[in-house]
């Protein structure tokens, strides 16, 4: 069972990707999907990546629907993780959408 849901987060990620990569540019923000990787163990599949002149930000996915999210402020240096686990695509979609909002933000 998980390696369906997998193959459907990671579908759900490209294209997620996809769509957010030009609409995100224009609000001066980079994005960048690294992967899929082998992600053997501990190791993530994807990491997407997000660049702003005051932001950076990745959010990492891991077999079984784990997504680590790192937000660091270039300007304070502070930084946030936190660790969240989807069920679905529509989960990581919303979730993606939410990050985004709030770590390209500043």
């Amino acid at each position: 069972m998980s390696e369906g849901l997998d193959r459907v987060l990671f579908m759900a990620l490209e294209r997620w990707q996809e769509a957010s990569r030009v609409p995100l540019l224009m609000q001066g923000v980079t994005v960048t999907l690294h992967g899929p990787f082998e992600a053997l163990g501990m190791d993530p599949v994807y990491i997407l990546h997000l660049d702003s002149d005051s932001r950076e930000a990745e959010a990492s996915l891991f077999r079984g629907g784990t997504v680590l999210l790192a937000d660091l402020d270039k300007d304070s240096a502070e930084a946030q993780t936190s660790s969240i686990k989807v069920a679905s695509d529509d989960e990581l979609t919303a979730l993606l959408a939410n990050f985004t909002g709030h770590a390209c933000r500043g």
